[in-house]
């Protein structure tokens, strides 16, 4: 039941808010100018933030699973050559 009011006041609100109405009010060029600017730097502004804090940690993670990976592949890597030393080294191999 309080869902429906707070959807049901929520519509009413965004309804209101996007209907037009008349101001009567000159807005000259540079005010506009600079109002528009404004605007699109808020716009990068959230994008940037939202990029910084979700982006770059995501990224730090797939590089520290990566790493892990080559690391695992690396210890692989020389266990097995250590396997082929050690096979060589035998005297029934050697002859």
């Amino acid at each position: 039941m309080i869902k429906y009011k707070v959807i049901s006041i929520s519509c009413i609100a965004f309804t209101l808010a996007a209907m037009p109405c008349f101001a009567y009010a000159y807005v000259g060029p540079g005010a506009g100018l600079s109002a528009i600017g404004t605007f699109l730097a808020l716009i990068a502004g959230v994008l940037v933030a939202i990029v910084g804090f979700l982006w770059f940690p995501l990224k730090r993670l797939f590089f520290k699973r990566k790493e892990k990976d080559e690391h695992e592949n690396m210890e692989v890597k020389e266990n097995t050559a250590e396997e082929d030393i050690k096979s060589t080294d035998k005297p029934e191999n050697l002859a």
